[in-house]
């Protein structure tokens, strides 16, 4: 259990007796969801994490409409009519392509959150008659059996398209699941055990990604120059690298990339919650850890 540094007034607080604090961290906020029995308590906690960053000086919706206004203006520099076409310039998708397979994938697949992504940055006019609130509201009931609250304010703390690398990109979490389901079937089709066609289907699917970045022009393709470019290298990397079942990763190389991973997770979360999971022993920070006797 974790317990934040009591606050003033409750020194003689304690794991067993009272009073806790329940911070809007994902580890503490879901944990709470799924076991607290007090429905009152839930509701309030749940109103506090779907309002985050939603007022007084810490309100992000003018920074968002900032971000939005900024991204347009620069996709119309760069002779787009949209952010969503800079993003996808150098993507086997195309706007078109993305919002028809949300569309598909919208009677049984959680796709608000791309599809609110895409509208925002396709379709939305920042400062027109339609707020960023009213276009998560419309797409919400759009894509979601329980429909949101009108007091709803995620976007503001919606980091991955704002404030990360997810920016008109959050449809490829489906892109790829549905990719890689048609491209495990091509493999059935032909047999797993089939080295032959195997070589053949992974030379094909290169071969279409190759074609769709051969037809864009190569002033399209630097768009974005260095974010772009970061992401477009591994990609050709990678294809050659998987032009032949042959040139698959050797098992040292595997072990090293896994074990880099977990490091960076390791050290990531002994940042953010002071706690060494490996060692199973708490550090010193902004959390106090609680150890129960069983």
């Amino acid at each position: 259990m974790l317990k934040q540094q009591c606050p003033s007034g409750h020194e003689n607080a304690t794991a067993e007796n009272a009073p806790w604090m329940i911070t809007l961290d994902a580890p503490s906020y879901l944990s709470f969801m799924q076991h607290a029995r007090n429905r009152s308590l839930r509701k309030e906690v749940y109103h506090a994490y779907v309002t985050r960053a939603s007022s007084g000086d810490l309100d992000n919706t003018e920074i968002i409409g900032q971000i939005l206004k900024l991204r347009l203006e620069k996709a119309k520099l760069l002779g787009y009519n949209n952010y969503a076409e800079v993003s996808m310039a150098t993507k086997m998708a195309t706007v078109d392509k993305a919002e028809g397979l949300l569309e598909k994938l919208s009677g049984g697949c959680g796709i608000k959150f791309a599809t609110v992504d895409l509208e925002l940055h396709s379709k939305y006019v920042p400062g027109g008659s339609e707020t960023i609130y009213d276009v998560d509201q419309r797409v919400s009931k759009r894509t979601q059996v329980i429909h949101p609250l009108p007091e709803d304010r995620f976007l503001c703390s919606f980091s991955h398209i704002f404030a990360g690398g997810y920016a008109a990109r959050y449809y490829s979490y489906k892109w790829a699941e549905v990719l890689s389901a048609d491209a495990f079937s091509a493999f059935e089709d032909a047999g797993l055990d089939d080295k032959k066609d195997s070589v053949e289907i992974e030379t094909s699917t290169y071969s279409n990604f190759r074609e769709r970045r051969e037809t864009t022009p190569p002033s399209e393709l630097r768009v974005e120059s260095d974010d772009l470019e970061s992401t477009v290298k591994p990609l050709v990397a990678n294809h050659h690298h998987r032009s032949t079942v042959e040139k698959m990763p050797s098992e040292s190389e595997l072990e090293e990339f896994f074990a880099a991973a977990e490091k960076e997770d390791h050290k990531g979360f002994s940042e953010k919650y002071n706690y060494d999971f490996v060692k199973d022993v708490p550090l010193e920070g902004r959390y106090e850890w609680v150890r129960f006797k069983p």
